[in-house]
């Protein structure tokens, strides 16, 4: 979910749009969402294995 709001904003955000709100704020709302796959990622494959569960 994170990783499909991620792809939407780079493909459609327009740099009219970058440049009206400032680079930085988009570049932090990148960052955001990067962060946000980060935890999905973390969550899907390896939070389970922490806790003794298994993946199958």
């Amino acid at each position: 979910m994170a990783l499909g709001r991620l792809v939407a904003t780079l493909d459609y955000t327009d740099i009219v749009d970058v440049v009206r709100s400032g680079l930085h704020d988009f570049l932090d709302a990148i960052q955001d969402k990067l962060n946000g796959v980060g935890k999905e990622i973390t969550h899907t494959f390896f939070a389970q294995r922490w806790r003794g569960e298994s993946l199958r």
